[in-house]
Formats: structure tokens, C-alpha cells, sequence
């Protein structure tokens, strides 16, 4: 991965303006990005392409339990409204990197991604960010 590539920014390359800054861990909305399916280990099996949520998909998966307890979605990062959104940040990922770290996989190992070269997560810590993001599941569902 090269710094010159413009699909794969180094960490910390403040994603240019002119692009959608997607946060990977939003709620389920038309317009949202369908990352992934909650397994039932509680991680995430990534799609193998961008999808994006319809009306219709988010009425049928609004029946039985929650859609972000079963899938994964990403939207735009919202910033300063978000209240992960610390010294101009998001501590989200900050936490999750320091906390499953030692769990993650090999950062030469990375989960397929259609955002990566837009994720906010990706931006801040890089590969880091990637093997620690199939833990994250916006909504444990204990049902």
C-alpha cells in the first residue's frame, strides 16, 4: 500500500474534502453503506461490495430484532454531533484499537472493506483500525 495510491490514504492523511468521510459505525438508514452480517460468534463477515441500504431494506429489517444488531453499517461521519467525536477525533476507534489490539489479527491479514479508502477509522489509525473493526457491533442484542 502506497502512500501515492489515493484509494488507500496513510493514516492520518486528513481524507480530502472532495471525498464522503464514512463512518463504519452508523445505524441503519436509507443511503447507508451495508458493511457487513453480524456471525454468530459476534464479529462481522464483511460484504465483497458496496452496497447500499434501500428504503425497502431497512422497513423489512426493522421487523423482529434491531438491523444493527445483525448487520454492520456506515455512514457519514457526523463529527462534532456524534458523541465519540473527541478533540477532533473519534475515540471510538481510539478505544477499540487500545482494547482489542492484542486480539486483532495480523494487519497483514486485513478484512475485505468497501470503505476503506473513505473510513474515518482507517484515516486515524490505518491497518490497525482494520483488524480491529470486524469486533464492533453498533448494538449488542442479548436476545
Amino acid at each position: 500500500m502506497s502512500s501515492s495510491d489515493p484509494s488507500h490514504p496513510e493514516p492520518g492523511s486528513s481524507i480530502p474534502d472532495r471525498r464522503r468521510i464514512m463512518c463504519p459505525s452508523s445505524v441503519c438508514s436509507e443511503g447507508a453503506t451495508l458493511l457487513g452480517i453480524v456471525k454468530g460468534n459476534g464479529t462481522i463477515s464483511f460484504v465483497k461490495e458496496k452496497l447500499t441500504v434501500t428504503k425497502n431494506f431497512v422497513e423489512i429489517s426493522k421487523t423482529g430484532r434491531k438491523p444493527e444488531s445483525r448487520f454492520r453499517f456506515a455512514n457519514t461521519c457526523l463529527q462534532a454531533p456524534c458523541v465519540h467525536w473527541k478533540e477532533n477525533k473519534c475515540s471510538l476507534v481510539d478505544n477499540m484499537v487500545n482494547v482489542f489490539s492484542k486480539v486483532a489479527a495480523d494487519v497483514n491479514d486485513l478484512p475485505e472493506c468497501t470503505i476503506r479508502s473513505d473510513c474515518r477509522w482507517y484515516d486515524q489509525h490505518g491497518s490497525k483500525a482494520c483488524t480491529v473493526c470486524p469486533y464492533l457491533i453498533y448494538e449488542l442484542d442479548p436476545s
